[in-house]
């Protein structure tokens, strides 16, 4: 399975919250991404260190109950962020 990291936060601007939508600003593209849920979710969840589909799926399992098929769903939205070049792949 494939494991994800953050880049900085410093590369970031921070984000703005406009409901129900997450604004990101990555300044090494120039691009404001739209993003809505659970993509911020999973954001935060990298900050706090690198993982695969089943590493974020428990870090956002502890914070708000998920459910036990959510790893899949994980898996997409971590793809997808990299393919945004929020994240990268390893």
């Amino acid at each position: 399975m494939t494991a994800y990291r953050a880049f900085p936060a410093a590369d970031f601007a921070p984000p703005v919250l406009v409901y129900p939508f997450t604004l990101v600003y990555h300044r090494a593209s120039g691009q404001t991404h739209m993003l809505a849920e659970p993509a911020p979710e999973i954001l935060e969840a990298l900050a706090q260190g690198e993982g695969d589909a089943a590493t974020i799926s428990s870090r956002l399992a502890e914070r708000f109950g998920l459910e036990d098929d959510a790893e899949a769903l994980i898996a997409a939205r971590l793809a997808e962020l990299a393919g945004l070049g929020l994240i990268e792949a390893l």
